[in-house]
């Protein structure tokens, strides 16, 4: 009986041990409302946080759903017919959180009461902290903190400060940096504070040419001047500072990449991280956590190299563009130097002791995978950047042009928005590979889309068709205004763009979106239109008109 005894007690002991059940796989479901066009850098940049949070969540199967508000073109009737399409797209799915990417998203949200069940996070701007209520939760850019943070870094970055000039017009109260600053210099009696108004832009554009060294810039937002010219901010910005002589800062990392120093900057990007954590955490715990961070200090190394700034400063920042290290630009020359030598250590320690060798070489070849791990995970993030872009010129392909004139036809079967298609053929081009070499028609496409970028609108996209072909979608224009934009264009190059003394020259089809396109007929329209033009004579335009033959000109 003994033998029996024991095995009862092995299994008892075996069953009182606790048990870790193996969690059902977890679905969540989360709807994204964006205020704004979905390709403005703000939204894009939002979105690509919110994916970026997706897809780091190992204990749940995260699944995003991404709506448009698009306020700038609605009305209450648009927003009352937004919110009768959400309630019947999503009565079949079960949503657990919704996330607004700004205050009119997070107002629209506020009247839509089937949503008050749910997980719901909000942004907007405001001086507030983060305010928590039940299930809701508001995030909000303490304007205060980032521009007082801001401040602080162009102290240290320019200990020589005297003068302080503030560039902002046009900007709604909740945005205006102005009052910050002036109660910040409260403090630094020996800082002069120049805000210019009532200005003309160019005539202040001419007085930022020649500021003194002791002065640097804190870019606001430029939203129109005192002849009410409108601008886009983020475009004013990189005007002025290609501009001015001295430093310019702000506090929106969309501002980044237009030759703006930094700061500490409101990001859209980790706001859409930390919004995600949050509904993983309300999910998670039942409450939200202490602290989500909306914003990140950023310094551009290129720019702040223009002015010869200290980017090592005593608070943590993120360096971007930050110039290669010579072991970088030199790492396949030191893996093979360092190969080498360890190919040598280990054939004069084999004489010593085989057993050591053998082990050496395992601990090596365990290294070399790690890195080899590391080296294909970064790869495989670089080829779903290529996928969409054409190695030669840097533009969009054609698999990347594809939905964005899907998108462009579809908004204008829903809000007749404007938008022109222009597909342009280089002249004669097959010559210029068969008589001067492939090498030479490589310069002269990206040589075009050079130009073609360098006067092309922010709205506008620009891809490489195929061969010598280009293709511009023109959102909110007409094809007239399409017209008068591809003449300028293809004056340009043919005046700047020469071979061998020949002037370089495109046949060019315009097409404007119409209620009865797809993407392949309006794309075919273009085609039949820039066809007609290489059949008058080339180097020139023709603009497809329904119901009329196609109409060239010179």
């Amino acid at each position: 009986m003994r033998p029996t005894v024991h095995l009862f007690f092995v299994l008892g002991c075996l069953l009182s041990l606790p048990v870790q059940a193996k969690p059902a796989e977890n679905t969540v479901n989360i709807l994204v409302i964006n205020a704004y066009y979905q390709r403005l850098p703000w939204t894009l940049s939002f979105n690509d946080g919110v994916q970026t949070a997706q897809m780091s969540i190992e204990d749940a199967d995260v699944t995003l759903f991404f709506e448009n508000l698009d306020v700038t073109r609605s009305d209450q009737q648009q927003s009352e017919t937004f919110r009768q399409y959400l309630r019947e797209k999503y009565s079949s799915i079960h949503l657990d959180a919704v996330i607004a990417d700004s205050a009119p998203s997070s107002a629209f949200l506020e009247q839509m009461p089937v949503f008050d069940s749910l997980i719901q996070i909000h942004h907007a701007l405001s001086n507030r902290s983060v305010v928590r209520q039940q299930n809701r939760l508001l995030f909000s850019n303490d304007q205060t903190h980032f521009i007082e943070r801001t401040l602080e870094i162009i102290r240290e970055q320019n200990p020589d400060l005297q003068r302080l000039v503030v560039i902002e017009s046009g900007a709604p109260p909740a945005r205006r940096v102005r009052p910050v600053i002036e109660s910040y210099l409260q403090r630094f009696p020996d800082i002069a504070l120049e805000v210019p108004s009532d200005f003309r832009w160019p005539e202040l554009l001419t007085r930022l040419t020649d500021l003194d060294k002791q002065t640097a810039i804190f870019y606001g937002a430029m939203f129109q001047d005192s002849d009410g010219q409108a601008f886009v901010p983020r475009d004013a910005l990189k005007e002025l500072t290609e501009a001015t002589n001295v430093p310019v800062y702000g506090s929106y990392a969309t501002y980044l990449g237009t030759g703006m120093i930094g700061g500490h900057l409101s990001d859209p990007a980790r706001t859409g991280q930390s919004m995600v954590e949050a509904v993983m955490d309300y999910l998670r715990f039942g409450e939200f956590a202490g602290f989500y961070p909306t914003s990140q200090s950023y310094i551009d190394a290129t720019a702040a190299r223009r002015f010869r700034l200290d980017t090592s400063l005593s608070t943590p920042v993120i360096l971007l563009n930050e110039p290669e290290r010579w072991y970088q630009r030199n790492d396949r020359v030191l893996l093979w130097v360092l190969l080498v030598f360890i190919l040598v250590s280990v054939l004069s320690l084999y004489w010593n002791s085989r057993l050591k060798r053998l082990v050496d070489r395992l601990h090596q070849t365990n290294r070399m995978l790690k890195d080899t791990k590391k080296a294909l995970s970064i790869s495989n993030g670089e080829l779903k950047t290529l996928s969409r872009q054409d190695p030669l010129t840097g533009l969009y392909n054609r698999r990347a042009m594809l939905p964005m004139i899907e998108d462009a036809v579809s908004e204008y079967q829903r809000y007749e928005l404007p938008s022109t298609l222009m597909l342009l053929d280089l002249d004669d081009f097959k010559l210029i590979n068969d008589q001067l070499g492939h090498n030479i028609g490589d310069a002269v496409l990206k040589s075009v889309a050079y130009v073609l970028q360098s006067v092309s609108r922010r709205t506008d996209t620009i891809a490489r068709w195929g061969g010598e072909e280009f293709l511009i979608l023109a959102k909110g224009i007409h094809a007239e205004e399409a017209f008068r934009y591809l003449e300028k264009v293809r004056k340009q190059i043919r005046e700047s763009q020469t071979i061998d003394d020949r002037p370089i020259t495109f046949s060019a089809g315009v097409c404007e979106v119409q209620a009865n396109h797809t993407a392949d007929t309006l794309i075919a329209e273009a085609d039949q239109a820039m066809y007609d033009a290489k059949l008058n004579g080339k180097d020139r335009t023709c603009i497809h008109r329904p119901d009329e033959p196609s109409v060239a000109n010179t």
